[in-house]
């Protein structure tokens, strides 16, 4: 367990990393606001086990505002437990 949480807190950090992928590509646009609300719609995703809305959510999220840390931690979330 503690090395799970130690994967999700390195990976969120490190969000750095994936900005420059494609599937992560930087936006023009940075709406904290949006950003904040498509997170907050991924975690619900998650509680209600729907993991690809999920995934969609996070990644949305990333491209509002990069900065969103919730975002990065939802993402590394999702990819912890589907193994992806």
């Amino acid at each position: 367990m503690r090395i799970k949480s130690k994967l999700l807190i390195t990976l969120a950090l490190s969000s750095s990393l994936f900005i420059n992928t494609p599937l992560l590509a930087k936006s023009k646009h940075n709406d904290l606001s949006a950003s904040l609300a498509s997170t907050s719609l991924g975690f619900s995703y998650i509680k209600a086990g729907n993991g690809a809305k999920a995934k969609q959510e996070f990644i949305k999220a990333i491209r509002q505002a990069e900065d969103n840390d919730a975002a990065w931690y939802g993402l590394a979330y999702y990819y912890e437990a589907t193994g992806h």
